[in-house]
């Protein structure tokens, strides 16, 4: 990241010809589709989008194992005004979706687009109902476009579509991801280092065949607890009751919130905090006011991480933070 932030660039006020961008020849991809979004036409919560260009397109369309029909889509969005600045938004899980291109945002702050950003989004090469699909890994391409590929790639086409569009390169460009898309900002600084100014790796899951067996870990536990449907199927979101829930936040910070040295309802030095939900265990029988033996096992193992048959750990346990 950089040192300190940019100043600021005066915004490109322009009313360019979103149509021409669907005929921008550029290697290996074809363009899709274009629209011109009024200012106001789309929002996001209470905050209107200002006007903009919607280019969408596909890279290295091709037919991959299986006969499955792989390609690496994005959409880039491009304010009418314009900040001078560049944003690529990073996916998450195994991606296999173009996720509207707003840009990155937290804490309640505008997205990307809203400030001004061009906003560039992938699938990151494949195509999936789901974030948690992986089949396309049986695709050697495939694999290589998500492993880091089609990030590359993207860049290159969005970079060059932002020239074509406001006639002048970014002048400041930034990759933000979390969780997954973590582990895409990671690959950006690590290969592609050269086509960004500040990169925002959240949370990267650096190693998916590993960090995966936690969330499998978690599954399995609270799955074994959760009580039956209608249809006799254990209900995942019933194995602890929103009391329990309030239970457990409660007694969470009781152990750890202090450790900080300010109790303030936020855990801010989670590396001290090893909490325990024992004292939570009902003496006798379940009630809304503790938490049944199968519970607070379930939590025990699970934020002891995951292990093996000889109890070494896979991977590193969910931590108890500031969330």
């Amino acid at each position: 990241m950089p040192s300190a932030t940019p100043p600021a660039t005066p915004q490109t006020a322009l009313q360019p010809d979103c149509a021409a961008l669907l005929h921008i020849a550029l290697p290996a991809t074809v363009m899709t589709a274009v629209r011109l979004v009024d200012a106001g036409a789309e929002r996001v919560g209470d905050l209107p989008l200002p006007a903009h260009c919607v280019v969408t397109g596909e890279i290295g369309a091709r037919t991959g194992v299986a006969g499955v029909r792989y390609a690496t889509r994005f959409e880039l969005r491009l304010p009418q005004a314009w900040n001078g600045r560049f944003q690529f938004m990073g996916g998450g899980g195994t991606d296999g979706a173009v996720r509207p291109a707003l840009g990155f945002a937290t804490n309640g702050a505008p997205p990307a687009l809203a400030a001004g950003y061009a906003v560039v989004s992938s699938d990151f090469g494949h195509q999936a109902s789901n974030p948690r699909d992986a089949s396309f890994g049986l695709d050697p391409q495939a694999r290589l476009d998500w492993g880091y590929q089609a990030l590359g790639q993207v860049t290159q086409a969005a970079k060059a579509l932002v020239h074509a569009y406001y006639g002048r390169a970014p002048q400041f460009s930034y990759y933000a991801g979390c969780s997954g898309g973590g582990r895409q900002a990671m690959v950006a600084a690590l290969r592609y280092a050269d086509q960004f100014d500040g990169i925002v790796a959240g949370a990267p899951i650096l190693e998916q065949h590993v960090a995966q067996t936690g969330s499998m870990q978690m599954l399995q536990e609270f799955t074994r607890i959760a009580p039956p449907g209608a249809d006799g199927k254990p209900v995942l979101s019933r194995a602890f009751s929103d009391t329990d829930l309030g239970l457990l936040q409660r007694d969470v910070l009781a152990q750890c919130d202090a450790l900080d040295g300010l109790a303030d309802g936020s855990i801010d030095h989670p590396a001290a905090c090893r909490y325990s939900p024992s004292r939570l265990q009902c003496s006798a029988g379940k009630t809304d006011a503790c938490l049944s033996a199968a519970q607070v096992g379930a939590l025990t193992r699970v934020l002891a991480g995951p292990r093996d048959s000889r109890g070494k750990a896979l991977y590193e346990p969910y931590p108890i933070d500031a969330g």
